[in-house]
């Protein structure tokens, strides 16, 4: 099984899968963060009214919290309200963050009147249109509830809604209702764990979570689950697959068989916080990568997500960080 993270993986054209959802990490508290501490800098994007988007239309579905009750003003609002614009996207990202920021299916509501919903470009097919499934993942997030994510028509959409929401709602028994792939299922429980891991948190790693995530990846899975629990290097033993979540040297990637070697120069970067590190990749789209999990799993910030050049990349990790701050 690949060792990877996986990012918040962001709907409307952004069915990404960024190593990773999404998702959740080693950020500071951020009850007192200002927008500024982040880096919102309200000169580089066409900002879109906040009180506009809660307005936009009326909701036909139940919910417990209505859109125009949400506070405008809230940093992680500000922040969907804010994601870097193109004339290729709607507002249907913008509507999925707010949903999932405050636990609110009315947002997602608004998708179903966007007539952009899931466009990305002017070229897509009828039945690319017709196609509700970033609707789906969003009612699946935002309600926690994974009968939504079978709804999804494609597999790596069912992918990112089931390793999405396990993460956001902190249970890793949504991987448990994978039912289509085992493999994917087995990935979705280590992408867990990690996440757990590099958010500083592995103290809410369980043996269970362990045993689920060695049931077929064998007794180096589960080490690797146990070695995360417990912050301990030795548990590794040798395997250079759970090694490499630790404190290496830069030469520890030189000429890597165990996995690619800027996925390990990656490593790096979270495991030593070191942002600049990113900045050695060779490729554009592995550094936008490097960014996005490192404001995704260490620091939210959208100081960081400007880094990225590619807009899907970086209208991801501006989701990433608002709902990574809402929690």
């Amino acid at each position: 099984m690949k060792k990877g993270l996986v990012i918040g993986i962001v709907v409307g054209i952004i069915i990404i899968s960024i190593v990773f959802f999404l998702l959740n990490y080693t950020y500071k508290n951020s009850n007192d963060v200002e927008v500024n501490d982040i880096g919102l800098n309200e000169s580089n994007y066409a900002l879109t009214n906040t009180s506009t988007l809660i307005n936009a239309t009326d909701d036909s579905r139940e919910s417990n919290q209505k859109a125009e009750d949400i506070d405008p003003n809230n940093l992680s609002n500000t922040i969907c309200n804010q994601l870097p614009t193109s004339s290729d996207f709607g507002l249907d990202d913008n509507y999925y963050c707010l949903a999932v920021v405050n636990h609110n299916i009315s947002f997602c509501e608004k998708m179903l009147g966007n007539d952009t919903m899931e466009l990305g470009n002017l070229e897509e097919s009828e039945e690319d249109l017709n196609d509700k499934t970033p609707y789906y993942i969003c009612l699946a997030i935002s309600d926690g509830d994974s009968s939504y994510c079978k709804k999804a028509t494609r597999e790596d959409a069912k992918k990112t809604c089931y390793n999405v929401l396990a993460q956001t709602s902190g249970n890793i028994n949504f991987c448990s209702d994978i039912d289509y792939d085992q493999n994917d299922k087995q990935q979705c429980y280590f992408n867990f764990v990690n996440a757990l891991y590099w958010e500083d948190k592995s103290e809410k790693i369980t043996t269970e979570d362990c045993d689920k995530v060695g049931m077929n990846g064998g007794n180096q899975d589960k080490n690797t689950c146990l070695a995360f629990k417990e912050r301990d290097v030795s548990i590794c033993g040798s395997n250079k697959n759970c090694l490499t979540f630790f404190p290496q040297e830069m030469s520890f990637c030189d000429g890597v068989t165990f996995k690619d070697e800027e996925e390990c120069i990656r490593d790096r970067a979270m495991v030593n916080e070191n942002i600049s590190i990113c900045g050695t990749l060779s490729e554009q789209t592995r550094r936008d990568d490097c960014y996005g999990d490192f404001s995704s799993h260490i620091q939210p910030s959208t100081t960081i997500c400007d880094k990225i050049i590619g807009i899907e990349r970086r209208r991801g990790c501006y989701i990433d960080a608002a709902i990574n701050l809402a929690k």
